[in-house]
């Protein structure tokens, strides 16, 4: 059993809705950075709030790594989702922009990039309706597929029909693995990327230390 952080939540999780402040130092952090010095608010494992609905106004809720196990090959993880609200974090009118945070547990500092609420509604939306449309088209090409494929057919007419129940094959992958994953992401679509850590020397970094964007 793996504890990725030394942090004071423990393994458990945190219980309750209570808020916590960041400490003078990363205040301090933060307001070098020109970023919000909001308050925090923690939420248990198990409470974490879907944030589907876009508004002008928002919170960002980061993901911290707890609990890792590893058992042979199979590595099984538990997370601890936190939720940050300031009133300094509203959209731009066009384009992005960034924000900070703070992660309440480890307190280390983090940004992302955050999109208009206008691209991000059209994203959510192009998102959503792509993806029902190939989802639902799986209903046509897979009783296709299965009509085709069992037919018998002529030496002469192999070659066709080899080349249809392809071309049904491929679109029934597409519409299974790609539009059904291209609705639930544009469900759950919010306009908030590109999770960056923040090092001390203030440069950015990809690698986040077991952190992530639900």
């Amino acid at each position: 059993m793996l504890d990725p952080f030394d942090g004071s939540a423990g393994h458990g999780g945190l219980v309750g809705h209570g808020e916590d402040r960041p400490g003078a130092a990363s205040q301090a952090a933060f307001l070098s950075g020109g970023g919000p010095t909001g308050k925090f608010q923690r939420k248990g494992e198990q409470s974490v709030e879907k944030m589907s609905e876009l508004r002008q106004s928002y919170a960002l809720l980061l993901g911290c790594l707890i609990e890792a196990k590893s058992s042979g090959t199979l590595i099984t993880t538990k997370w601890q989702y936190n939720r940050i609200s300031s009133p300094t974090y509203v959209r731009p009118e066009n384009g992005d922009t960034s924000a900070k945070m703070e992660c309440p547990r480890c307190k280390q500092i983090f940004t992302v990039r955050v999109e208009s609420l206008k691209k991000a509604t059209v994203k959510s939306r192009t998102y959503t309706v792509v993806g029902a449309v190939l989802a639902v088209s799986l209903l046509v090409w897979l009783p296709m597929l299965v009509h085709f494929g069992g037919q018998t057919v002529d030496e002469d007419a192999a070659s066709s029909a080899i080349l249809t129940v392809g071309s049904l094959v491929v679109l029934t992958a597409v519409s299974l693995f790609v539009g059904l994953p291209l609705y639930l992401s544009g469900r759950k679509y919010s306009g908030i990327k590109k999770l960056r850590l923040v090092k001390s020397d203030g440069s950015v970094s990809m690698l986040t230390r077991g952190h992530k964007l639900p």
